[in-house]
């Protein structure tokens, strides 16, 4: 009679279905994130991150890296994953096509909500503005990026320059791919953010025109994700504004000083460069 007990937790053990198991653990969420940098290099920055949201959150957070931009958007909007880390271009682009989509947060590089970047040159380049990208080779990253392709382009549409005026415009993958591109003479100049830029500047590059400032970076919540996953999560990325957490983001950029509530509309400006840019001759 004492041994009953025991046996009945042996055999369900044993013969119970996987999904009463399944039933009991949380589900894993998945952390996905655009190929900006190569993979190897995302994986290091954002693992203190997906480790801080395990923890928190009580459940397996693991990082996705799309494939590119595009496959970026549209799998996230496809519900490819639960939580998505987007550049501001891909999520303006993301909402176009898919709707609404509860931000979590945005990044605040240096107490700033917003950003900038550069079309750059080698430090002893005889290229000394824009119009003189006539004949030049360029380097952008994605066709999708905002700092490498949407802003750079944005500038040189404003000064009357098209695709057909360049000797050559090469989409390169990413904004390092960029910066390499340029010192080793592959390329004129090149379209990269300013955190990139700066890392290589001392190295030999040069900047020959900053881009309007538009909105940083932001942690994005799949439409189905159920509202109190999405306040948890909210909470647990304001919980990194705390001095002895914050080199949790800091490990994804140096420069980054903690988070920020942001809106869908903090977008509208940039929704318009996006269109003006696209509207106009290229």
């Amino acid at each position: 009679m004492v041994m009953k007990p025991l046996f009945w937790l042996i055999a369900f053990i044993l013969f119970a279905p996987a999904s009463a198991w399944s039933a009991a653990q949380p589900q894993p969420l998945a952390l996905q994130i655009h190929p900006f940098l190569p993979s190897l290099e995302i994986h290091r920055r954002f693992h203190p991150l997906s480790n801080f949201l395990s923890q928190t959150l009580n459940r397996p957070v693991r990082i996705r890296i799309a494939t590119n931009y595009a496959e970026h958007i549209q799998s996230f909007g496809e519900g490819s994953a639960q939580l998505a880390y987007m550049g501001p271009a891909p999520y303006v682009k993301l909402t176009e096509q898919f709707g609404a989509f509860p931000i979590l947060g945005q990044i605040l590089v240096n107490d700033s909500p917003t950003f900038t970047g550069v079309i750059a040159v080698r430090a002893n380049s005889a290229l000394g503005a824009l119009r003189d990208l006539r004949g030049a080779r360029v380097a952008f990253g994605d066709v999708n990026s905002t700092m490498s392709h949407w802003l750079p382009r944005y500038l040189m549409t404003q000064e009357g320059l098209k695709r057909s005026d360049l000797a050559d415009l090469a989409h390169v993958g990413n904004h390092m791919n960029v910066a390499f591109g340029l010192l080793a003479g592959e390329f004129d100049a090149g379209a990269l953010k300013q955190s990139i830029f700066k890392q290589f500047q001392s190295r030999g590059l040069r900047a020959l025109a900053t881009t309007p400032a538009i909105p940083n970076h932001v942690f994005v919540a799949a439409q189905n994700l159920p509202e109190e996953d999405v306040s948890a999560i909210r909470a647990a990325l304001q919980a990194l504004d705390a001095p002895d957490k914050r080199f949790i983001l800091q490990a994804l950029k140096p420069s980054i000083s903690g988070t920020h509530p942001a809106v869908d509309a903090d977008f509208d400006e940039l929704r318009h460069v996006l269109r003006t840019t696209a509207a106009a001759p290229w």
